[in-house]
């Protein structure tokens, strides 16, 4: 709540959460009624991932960035793939026009099941399945029939909440709950439980620079190089400020 109610963003890296760096403005996007941003999808679902792998499943979880080139047929031939079929889910978010869908993909039974929050359109379907199986094609040299998976679920009421409901579909299909009767009280709910969540991760940036993120320790020999990206805090540091 302290960082909901600053009033503005300084951009300081408050946690990292398996990789990925979120700082109060990625936690402020939590804050009804605003648009999740990329890093607090991927830290999350890197989160439920992990979850996952404690519960002996493998999962794999792709950032925003990577589904998105998946979906929209943009992967180099030349990019490095990762090995799907080691995996029993694979999932990730991509970015459509300025909203958020969930991709969730089990390599042992091909299936992939397509989430859009308010609701999907045969067009997206078509453009889902054929960018998996172009990326799998290039991946595998197979052809393999993947079959498209659409379950019954809510829709959003809002023009902000797409990235909470593809938080709270991705755990809810991993659980087997039902993806229906999700109440507005329930997205006001998750977006404050995915803060605190995620910052429970704020010990691993004990030591660190809140504006890059590498540890201070590692910067003392390179002067140069701190002072280039955060001469703020070296001058806190030396000079702290009551």
């Amino acid at each position: 709540m302290k960082i909901w109610n600053q009033g503005r963003s300084t951009n300081y890296i408050k946690a990292r959460v398996y990789g990925y760096n979120v700082n109060d403005a990625d936690l402020m996007s939590l804050k009804s009624p605003n648009w999740l941003t990329d890093q607090v999808l991927d830290a999350y679902l890197s989160y439920l991932a992990q979850k996952e792998w404690d519960k002996g499943k493998k999962e794999k979880h792709l950032g925003v960035s990577k589904m998105t080139s998946i979906i929209n047929d943009h992967v180099q031939s030349s990019e490095r793939k990762c090995r799907v079929v080691e995996y029993d889910y694979i999932i990730g978010v991509y970015h459509q026009r300025g909203h958020w869908d969930l991709v969730i993909i089990e390599p042992k039974s091909f299936k992939v099941y397509f989430y859009n929050p308010i609701g999907e359109t045969t067009f997206q379907r078509r453009q889902v399945l054929n960018g998996w199986r172009n990326y799998m094609g290039r991946n595998l040299l197979l052809s393999i029939q993947w079959e498209l998976k659409v379950n019954e679920h809510s829709k959003q009421k809002d023009g902000s909440g797409c990235g909470v409901f593809c938080l709270m579909f991705a755990e809810r299909h991993f659980s087997g709950e039902s993806l229906l009767n999700i109440t507005n009280e329930d997205v006001l709910r998750k977006r404050t439980e995915v803060g605190n969540t995620l910052l429970l991760f704020e010990e691993h940036i004990a030591d660190c620079c809140p504006c890059c993120g590498f540890k201070v320790d590692d910067l003392k020999g390179d002067l140069v190089s701190m002072v280039y990206c955060c001469l703020f805090y070296i001058s806190y540091t030396i000079y702290p400020v009551e």
